[in-house]
């Protein structure tokens, strides 16, 4: 597969042949006096992509995607949207471009003295759809995310998980282009989480719609997301698609939330621990045995998990390896699957 390379300033983005940058992001800044939030961001979103932005409290994921739909303005900077540059737009230009994006928050910022229905119909409102139109595009949206018995229901009344796909509804109603998520997951349990990450990705699917997921959730993450960017003190520190980011992160930061939040492991050992890391189609192959009856050694399985990254399962093995043929033994380990010191 032949492909194109988006420059990002000491990172790359690699596009499939034929996706067209929507979304590109030059040396954004954003700083409250001293307090840098975000930081000379440089970035390429293609079109159809689901995006994850992850990284501790405070990373600055939130303030880009504000930045993004222009909820926010730079300090410094630019963001253009289908090569339309937004920071310095009137607030009537900025109107028209918004309709092209949607946005889903954490708390959902429902109106509580309005039912579903009307919830929904203030997208289109703002649109000047007539009321014909908002009636049977409202029909559409309720049988899309699943609501169209609570049609008439008040947010009061809702579960979180319903309050979302109202939230979700209203967001798509206008057709956007583009729908920014800002930890919609984070106050729902597990179960309702994933109906929501189901619903968004039949929404990609459907619609073509870029989807860019602000999450601390690791788990959503890696059920969503074909690419990740992993951000710290308001840069991006690394950015790779979801598979191969979760077998080998690169900088510490990812090391430490794939590695201590996935697998609750201890940092903290007296022996070095090796991460062990094989797709679906490796699972057969009995690497451990080979080598210990290869070679004079001794391997100690710590901990193992097979988990589902974007459609794909990958194996994971922390084991420690001790005994004089410790690194035949590695290198034989590294011809078959990836190996890398985790300790």
């Amino acid at each position: 597969m032949s492909v194109k390379i988006g420059p990002c300033r000491g990172l790359f983005f690699i596009l499939d042949e034929g996706s067209s940058i929507m979304i590109q992001i030059n040396n954004l800044t954003k700083s409250f006096g001293k307090n840098i939030i975000v930081n000379d961001i440089n970035l390429t979103i293609a079109d159809g992509k689901v995006l994850g932005i992850v990284g501790a409290s405070g990373a600055g994921k939130s303030s880009l995607i504000r930045m993004i739909n222009g909820l926010m303005s730079p300090t410094s900077g630019t963001v253009l949207i289908d090569n339309i540059l937004i920071n310095e737009l009137p607030e009537a230009e900025l109107r028209k471009i918004r309709k092209d994006i949607g946005m889903i928050f954490q708390n959902f910022n429902l109106l509580d003295q309005k039912d579903v229905y009307n919830n929904v119909k203030l997208s289109l409102d703002v649109a000047g759809k007539d009321k014909k139109y908002s009636d049977q595009r409202i029909k559409e949206l309720l049988d899309l995310v699943g609501l169209t018995p609570k049609i008439h229901a008040y947010p009061k009344t809702l579960s979180g998980g319903e309050k979302q796909r109202v939230a979700i509804a209203r967001a798509i109603a206008n057709n956007p282009k583009y729908l920014l998520c800002d930890e919609v997951t984070s106050a729902l349990d597990r179960k309702t989480s994933y109906e929501i990450l189901d619903l968004l990705q039949r929404i990609n699917e459907l619609y073509n719609i870029t989807i860019v997921f602000v999450s601390h959730d690791l788990e959503a993450i890696k059920y969503i997301c074909s690419e990740v960017i992993v951000m710290e003190e308001g840069t991006i520190i690394e950015k790779n698609n979801t598979l191969d980011l979760f077998m080998q992160p690169n900088t510490k930061l990812a090391k430490q939330l794939i590695n201590k939040k996935m697998f609750n492991l201890s940092s903290e050992s007296s022996e070095d621990i090796y991460q062990i890391t094989y797709l679906d189609k490796q699972s057969n192959n009995p690497v451990i045995s080979k080598a210990s009856r290869i070679y004079d050694v001794e391997i100690n399985i710590i901990y193992g998990e097979v988990i589902e990254i974007n459609k794909q399962n990958i194996g994971f093995l922390y084991v420690g390896i001790n005994g004089p043929d410790k690194e035949k033994a590695i290198d034989f380990l590294k011809s078959e699957v990836e190996v890398n010191l985790y300790v």
